[in-house]
């Protein structure tokens, strides 16, 4: 952690390949529920883009890339 970074119990610890993530346990119903909605949109936004859809139209639509 950066020098002064605070972490505070509980929390939900999620580990990448380049980043770390602390979510605090009273909000991790809801980052969780954000996070998984942004996945589904990506994976809408890819199958559209493999339709062969314009970029233009999918990002409108989905508003993700």
């Amino acid at each position: 952690m950066p020098d002064g970074a605070t972490l505070t119990t509980p929390v939900v610890i999620c580990v990448q390949e380049t980043s770390i993530v602390a979510i605090p346990r009273a909000i991790e119903e809801k980052v969780l529920t954000l996070a998984f909605d942004k996945i589904a949109k990506e994976n809408e936004t890819e199958a559209a883009l493999r339709r062969g859809e314009k970029l233009a139209d999918v990002f409108a639509r989905f508003e993700v890339l």
